[in-house]
């Protein structure tokens, strides 16, 4: 792939980077060791791998890794019962009706997998309601109120509150992923006023509610799984029963190792001890260990959910479904509004075309109007599912402030005048004044998912400290003084954004060729 900027221009940013990320992961590991070991201030039991490993400590401060970790065996047990029985009905079968038959096994291996028949029945009592109203009365807002209702309003949560400790995350995740399910079902009716019910209909609703590898985590539209049953259905039946092992050794070995190197990391690095630490010791670090704590926080948060995501989608890869892509990595990223589309690829898909592009076409006089209550909508929806505190607002206000930046620059990149600079200055150069530009969408975008990972008044300090103590630290000149204060920190981050954006252009440039090939 050619370049505006010369090979060696590239590698020399991308050098530069790659060994401020080991610098930054040097400092994590000296401060880790120091508030491990000799701090005395840490809690942190001994590895499970301590006699292999000896004294080592091991960071468990993350609840959602440590319930992953102890769900995976069991989880796995399902999984492999599902893949055999999917294996067994689409090799005896044709693959309609495998499909079909398969779709009251998937609730039965669902009731198993859930150990909860409160919340199964419950899911069950609330899809034939709202998906029957809906195909009534073909429109989607009874179903948006009714989910919506149980997934976030307070007083149902305290009546429904029955959630096993030993499984929390596996039945919390059903219950929470599968009204979605219910609300894209009941839109799919809403929005095709023509589609009647039929037994293959029903059955592969039924299939779409239970199918294990997409039963959490995983979002997928109804048009889409539909989409991807219809793909299984014409294939023959030679292709669709035969297993290429080579993918699935190559995949189950690099989920290993993602596996692996999230417990090499939290043995290491022991960022969600030191994000949870006490606000007083917080303070007493300097701005740049601060940063490093904030930066390399948001790398466990990638390395942990490659693991969460990758875990279904494999099988559902086996199954030869198409779940959505592996996030893409946050170090790859110049322009967050990407992290929204590509970091979740499937809630990305349900904002777009559940909430955005329908508010988008609202008719109306204003267009600008319309772009922003359309832009507002699935922000709102993103508040009210993770809550609407100082942090999650944060987050979002540094999103919006970021998209409208990319959208503003997107529009300015289609206009004559850029085109004229462009051709003034030449490609080189205008790939350049690009780099730097991307500071605007880096700092927002940075700052605002540090805010959303780490703990509120810890998170806050940070960009607090970095941002406006970092700006007045400048102004007052205080930067050449000392180069652990906030205004030095400030300017050597956006030194470093120059070179960093550099790389990852490149990298955003890559994934779109590989993207459209694939197309192709």
């Amino acid at each position: 792939m050619s370049l505006p900027i010369s090979k060696n221009e590239f590698y020399c940013c991308l050098t530069i980077t790659v060994l401020h990320a080991f610098f930054g992961l040097y400092t994590l590991y000296n401060v880790s060791n120091w508030y491990v070991y000799k701090s005395n201030r840490s809690s942190l039991e001994l590895s499970p791998y301590n006699y292999w490993i000896g004294e080592w400590r091991y960071d468990v401060k993350d609840t959602e890794w440590a319930v992953t970790r102890y769900d995976i065996v069991p989880a796995l047990k399902c999984y492999l019962i599902h893949t055999i029985l999917w294996r067994i009905f689409h090799r005896l079968l044709n693959p309609t009706l495998g499909n079909n038959i398969y779709a009251p096994i998937s609730a039965i291996i669902i009731y198993i997998y859930l150990k909860n028949p409160f919340i199964y029945f419950l899911v069950i009592v609330l899809a034939v309601i709202t998906i029957s109203l809906s195909y009534l009365i073909r429109n989607e807002i009874i179903a948006w109120i009714i989910c919506c209702a149980f997934l976030f309003d307070p007083k149902i949560q305290r009546y429904i509150n029955i959630f096993e400790q030993n499984y929390l995350y596996r039945q919390y995740n059903f219950y929470t992923y599968t009204l979605i399910k219910i609300l894209n079902v009941s839109i799919y009716f809403s929005r095709n006023k023509d589609v009647k019910i039929s037994v293959k209909l029903l059955l592969r609703i039924i299939l779409y509610l239970f199918y294990l590898p997409y039963a959490s985590i995983l979002i997928i539209l109804f048009d889409d799984f539909n989409y991807q049953l219809d793909n299984l259905e014409k294939d023959k039946q030679l292709e669709i029963t035969k297993i290429n092992f080579k993918k699935i050794v190559f995949g189950g070995s690099r989920l290993v190792a993602w596996f692996v190197v999230n417990e090499i990391y939290l043995h290491l690095f022991t960022v969600n001890e030191l994000q949870y630490m006490d606000f007083d010791l917080l303070k007493q670090y300097n701005t740049l260990v601060l940063f490093i704590i904030g930066i390399f926080s948001c790398g466990f948060f990638y390395l942990k959910y490659l693991f969460i995501f990758g875990f279904p989608s494999y099988f559902a890869k086996i199954d030869q479904m198409m779940p959505p892509r592996k996030p893409v990595c946050v170090f790859t990223i110049a322009r967050y509004g990407n992290i929204w589309r590509n970091f979740d690829r499937g809630l990305y898909q349900f904002m777009l075309r559940q909430i955005y592009i329908p508010f988008l076409q609202i008719e109306g006089r204003s267009l600008y109007l319309k772009y922003t209550f359309s832009l507002l909508m699935p922000f709102a929806f993103v508040l009210l599912w993770h809550g609407t505190s100082n942090k999650h607002l944060i987050w979002v206000s540094c999103s919006i402030i970021e998209l409208a930046i990319e959208k503003i620059g997107y529009s300015f990149g289609k206009t004559q005048m850029w085109m004229n600079i462009k051709k003034y200055i030449g490609l080189g150069n205008a790939y350049r004044l690009k780099a730097a530009f991307c500071l605007l969408t880096v700092i927002p975008g940075l700052f605002g998912v540090i805010s959303f990972i780490l703990p509120p008044q810890n998170g806050g300090y940070i960009c607090y400290k970095i941002l406006f103590d970092g700006i007045i630290g400048i102004i007052s000149g205080e930067w050449m003084k000392n180069i652990a204060s906030p205004g030095f920190c400030l300017l050597y981050l956006m030194l470093f954004c120059y070179f960093y954006s550099h790389s990852c252009l490149y990298f955003e440039e890559k994934e779109n060729v590989k993207r459209k090939k694939k197309i192709e």
